[in-house]
């Protein structure tokens, strides 16, 4: 994806490759991602017309603690907060090892079946 966009109006057309990347989404519903707060949040809802701006559900904090609140932002409407990267959310350093098996788990059903 980084290289289609890399090579976007040489390569790519890039209406083409805008309409292609809003279908597919840079963030489909269930990955995982690190805020700038780094808060990790799974994306819960893409927003259409703003592939890098879903709604996303925090689920550990900076520190790989479990956050308990239901803390949904809509990245949409808030212009403080972004996505800083995609995690791979089984490969987390996390403080909480239940979360931990938890992202695991998931992850594991979902490959499996």
């Amino acid at each position: 994806m980084k290289m289609m966009i890399r090579a976007s109006g040489s390569d790519f057309d890039t209406d083409i490759l805008k309409a292609f990347i809003e279908k597919i989404s840079l963030y489909p519903p269930g990955s995982y991602v690190r805020l700038n707060s780094d808060e990790i949040a799974k994306v819960v809802k893409v927003n259409p017309g703003l592939p890098t701006r879903p709604v996303v559900k925090c689920v550990a904090n900076g520190k790989g603690q479990k956050i308990s609140e239901n803390k949904i932002i809509d990245l949409a409407a808030n212009s403080v907060i972004c996505i800083k990267e995609a995690v791979d959310e089984t490969r987390l350093e996390l403080t909480d090892k239940r979360l931990a098996l938890e992202l695991k788990a998931v992850r594991w059903w979902v490959k499996n079946f």
